[in-house]
């Protein structure tokens, strides 16, 4: 009597395994997409000096000339694009007029990360421990120096430069307004 083979099929059809592919592909890509896109959200950090501050400098040893810069007491921080946290502050400044610096933001101190000097320029940065706000809401940072030369002539004194930097991960779309620059201002004696 003849034997009767029946062909068996083990696994998956070529049909079942394309049609779980063609799902596949667009769930991978939303899966994929979904932390890329949080990650790189889009923000606009804002740093902006309040008015008044403390005002150091001097005049050259003939009387003739005099240097004058003003150190802003409190910046206002801010960022459109929602709040941001882990960001830095960079504190740039000629070691001639100040130094030794510390922030506070909020009230609370910043914790110093790194510190380089080139020449007589200093360069401090800070993390710093609370979020940025955002949706129009500000916190007030204010660094201060434990040395400050309220009356010494420096006739080539380097700009006092704050900047505030959100983390690596997030684009800032306007870097421009991240900045403040201090400049001595250098004229005839004073008055």
């Amino acid at each position: 009597m003849p034997e009767i083979v029946q062909k068996t099929t083990i696994g998956l059809s070529r049909r079942t395994i394309l049609q779980a592919s063609a799902w596949s592909i667009p769930v991978m890509a939303v899966a994929v997409a979904t932390p890329l896109a949080a990650a790189s959200t889009a923000i606009d950090l804002e740093l902006v000096a309040r008015p008044g501050g403390d005002r150091i400098g001097g005049t050259n040893p003939e009387g003739t000339q005099a240097v004058d810069l003003t150190l802003p007491f409190t910046y206002d921080a801010t960022s459109a694009g929602g709040p941001v946290a882990n960001a830095t502050l960079v504190v740039s400044f000629d070691t001639r007029l100040i130094d030794d610096p510390s922030v506070r933001i909020d009230g609370f101190p910043a914790q110093q990360i790194a510190t380089e000097l080139s020449g007589t320029t200093r360069t401090v940065t800070f993390s710093l421990p609370f979020d940025i706000p955002g949706n129009g809401d500000t916190i007030p940072i204010q660094p201060s120096f434990a040395v400050v030369n309220r009356t010494a002539w420096v006739p080539d004194a380097a700009d006092y430069v704050v900047t505030l930097l959100g983390p690596g991960s997030r684009l800032d779309l306007n870097p421009s307004n991240n900045t403040v620059t201090m400049a001595p201002q250098y004229g005839g004696p004073p008055v």
